[in-house]
C-alpha cells in the first residue's frame, strides 16, 4: 500500500519527496500551482519546491535565517513571482505572515513546531496537498507534541490532527507526511491506504533511502552529506 514511494527521487528533495510530489500533483491536474515553503533554508539544499520553481510554480518562501536569506533571494531571482520572508513562524503569527487564498501546496519544515504552525493557518484555507516534517523515532500510534526534550512532533500526532481537518495521508518518507484534502484522495488512491499501512519503521525507512533515485549534482550531495551526518 506504500505505491507512491516507487516514484520516491531526490532531484532537491531529502527523501523522495521531489519525485512523491510530482506524481501526486500529476494525478490532482495540478500544473504550475502556488506554494508556500515555512522553513526554505537557501531554496536549493534539501528543498522540496525548488522542482517545483523548476516547473513554473511561484510562491513565498520563508526562512528565520537572516544569513541565509541572502543565497535563498538570489536563488529565487531566477524565478519570477517567487518571493523571500525572513521571519520566524510560530502557531500565533501563522495565519498573518501570507496571502493564503489561491495556495495550492504548503510545505512546513521547520525542525520543530510544525504541527503548531499548521494548527495556526486560517481554518477556511485548505491548500490541496500539505508536506509536513515529523520525528520518525516515534511508534506508531505514538502522541507526542513538539516540546523542549523532543522538537518534532510524532507521526501519530500528526495524522490525527490532519484527519480532523479533513485531510488523508497518502505518503509516508520516514521524514515527512504527505497530506491530500480529503474530498480529492480518489484522484490519487481508488481506496487510500490506512496511516498504519503508510508507517514505516526504522528498518523500512533505511531501506527505501537507500533504492531512492537520485536526479542532480545537488541530490547526490545530499547523499553523501546524510551518510556522514549519521
Amino acid at each position: 500500500m506504500r505505491e507512491l514511494l516507487a516514484f520516491g527521487e531526490n532531484t532537491y528533495s531529502q527523501a523522495g519527496e521531489d519525485g512523491i510530489l510530482a506524481e501526486v500533483c500529476r494525478r490532482l491536474d495540478i500544473h504550475k500551482g502556488v506554494y508556500v515553503d515555512i522553513g526554505a533554508h537557501d531554496g536549493r539544499f534539501m528543498s522540496n519546491t525548488e522542482r517545483l520553481r523548476e516547473c513554473g510554480w511561484r510562491g513565498v518562501n520563508i526562512d528565520c535565517n537572516e544569513q541565509r536569506l541572502a543565497e535563498l533571494r538570489e536563488n529565487l531571482a531566477r524565478f519570477p513571482g517567487n518571493t523571500a520572508l525572513c521571519a520566524e513562524v510560530a502557531g500565533e503569527n501563522a495565519g498573518s505572515l501570507v496571502q493564503w487564498n489561491g495556495v495550492d501546496f504548503v510545505d512546513i519544515d521547520v525542525d520543530g513546531p510544525e504541527l503548531q504552525i499548521w494548527r495556526g493557518m486560517p481554518d477556511d484555507i485548505l491548500p490541496s496537498v500539505m508536506l509536513v516534517e515529523i520525528d520518525p523515532r516515534d511508534a506508531l500510534g505514538e502522541m507526542r507534541e513538539h516540546s523542549g526534550e523532543r522538537r518534532l512532533s510524532s507521526f501519530s500526532s500528526m495524522v490525527a490532527y490532519g484527519e480532523s481537518k479533513r485531510y488523508r495521508l497518502v505518503a509516508y518518507t520516514g521524514l515527512n507526511c504527505l497530506f491530500v484534502k480529503e474530498d480529492l484522495t480518489p484522484k490519487v488512491f481508488r481506496q487510500c491506504p490506512s496511516p498504519a499501512e503508510l508507517y514505516m519503521d526504522a528498518k523500512t525507512r533505511a531501506q527505501y533511502r537507500r533504492w531512492v533515485r537520485v536526479r542532480s549534482d545537488a541530490a547526490m550531495q545530499l547523499r553523501v552529506w546524510s551518510h556522514d551526518y549519521r
